[in-house]
């Protein structure tokens, strides 16, 4: 497993304390003292439960960097983290995060009124007043679950609302197609190692994709957003793995492994913008 864990060196530094109450927003958490920071681990805590009002940013990387990245979305934007920040290593990003769990990045006024709860569109009001006053960024980041927002129609628009505000200001966004489902209780059977490689573990791609992302096609027309879909790596044309390449791909029915998701660095490498690698 040691081959699958990145140590982070990050630079933070603390410029003030986080709201006290819940119904406060929090300060942006900066640390100046060098640490290392295991990407497995969320940063600082640093994201929103489902039930909590409540909205928090953490900034990390060098102060002077050239390219200033922000990663927002739900759990399923957090489990990519460990891509993110071994790419923030390697770039020299400074990266700002931002995350409410069960909650997609969507315009509040178009919030659909069954899609989350009404933390969720407290949040996105706090996140779009937070980058509306903030210095727009060079990249955002952003994925969300499809099990939130799949049945909704009016979730597409509510969330390229939301991207065209961030876009507008000059800021390109890559959105990651949220990822294929496992099959129910693929944790409990992934434990076993010689069914998982026995295929035991593996879903048909059909039922692993049938809650469709509505997010891509919402902003299809928009230039300044980029979309990564890495189906190819869980799936053939019928079938998507629970264990592949000697990797348990699922931590969850919903979520993919650590292991999974830095196996996917590279991938993630590759659909970054050129200029932000310099």
């Amino acid at each position: 497993m040691n081959n699958y864990r990145v140590l982070l060196a990050v630079v933070l530094s603390l410029s003030a304390s986080l709201a006290q109450s819940t119904s406060t927003t929090a300060s942006a958490l900066h640390v100046s003292s060098p640490i290392i920071l295991e990407a497995k681990q969320t940063p600082a805590n640093c994201h929103v439960a489902p039930q909590v009002q409540a909205f928090k940013t953490c900034t990390y990387g060098p102060r002077k960097s050239s390219f200033h990245i922000a990663i927002i979305g739900d759990s399923h934007l957090r489990q990519y983290q460990s891509a993110i920040f071994a790419l923030a290593k390697r770039y020299a990003w400074s990266v700002t995060y931002v995350s409410k769990s069960a909650c997609p990045m969507v315009d509040p006024l178009l919030k659909p009124a069954t899609m989350g709860n009404e933390t969720c569109r407290w949040w996105n009001d706090k996140r779009q007043e937070y980058l509306a006053g903030h210095k727009a960024f060079d990249l955002v980041i952003n994925s969300q679950s499809s099990f939130i927002t799949h049945s909704h129609r009016e979730a597409g628009a509510a969330y390229a609302s939301a991207v065209a505000k961030i876009t507008e200001r000059g800021t390109q966004v890559l959105l990651i197609t949220d990822n294929p489902k496992g099959i129910s209780k693929v944790g409990e059977c992934l434990q076993s190692l010689a069914r998982a490689r026995a295929g035991a573990c593996n879903n048909t791609r059909a039922k692993a994709t049938e809650k469709v992302d509505p997010m891509p096609a919402a902003v299809a027309a928009n230039p300044m957003v980029k979309v990564a879909d890495f189906v190819s790596a869980y799936c053939t044309d019928t079938i998507c793995f629970g264990y592949r390449s000697g990797i348990k791909v699922y931590k969850d029915l919903s979520h993919i492994s650590e292991a999974w998701a830095i196996h996917l660095t590279s991938r993630l490498d590759a659909v970054v913008p050129t200029k932000y690698k310099k």
